[in-house]
């Protein structure tokens, strides 16, 4: 499969412990990009420790990644399965989401990322995210 966007959202696999990790990155495929968990070991994704695969699960430009990493986070923590099937310990800060989507430019009004997650919009995320304009 070609690699024709800028960034991509990954699944990696440990089957010792048969738990996953979960994650995005705005680069390619084999630019070395393992992850960012910080409970996780670092490694060159090229060279990956034994028991660990990693899949592509989308391929899109940045802020789609990240719309969908978040709704995929979002569907794990509903199922209650963050730090237990899914190495992920937590699912993105709304707050932070919120000034990264403003300093990329981009309004999301509260109906836009509730579209992109779905049901597993958490109640105190409305609390929490103020209006756009």
């Amino acid at each position: 499969m070609s690699e024709p966007a800028e960034a991509f959202v990954y699944l990696w696999y440990h089957g010792p412990t048969k738990r996953y990790y979960l994650g995005k990155h705005k680069g390619t495929t084999v630019d070395g990009y393992s992850h960012s968990s910080s409970v996780m070991e670092s490694w060159n994704a090229n060279n990956a420790p034994e028991g660990w695969r990693r899949r592509i699960l989308f391929y899109g430009t940045h802020d789609d990644c990240t719309d969908k990493e978040m709704s995929l986070l979002c569907r794990i923590k509903e199922k209650k399965q963050l730090n237990k099937r899914y190495i992920n310990l937590t699912v993105a800060d709304p707050i932070k989401t919120r000034m990264w989507a403003k300093s990329k430019r981009k309004r999301r009004s509260m109906d836009y990322v509730k579209n992109i997650i779905g049901d597993a919009m958490p109640e105190q995320w409305q609390e929490q995210v103020p209006d756009w304009d």
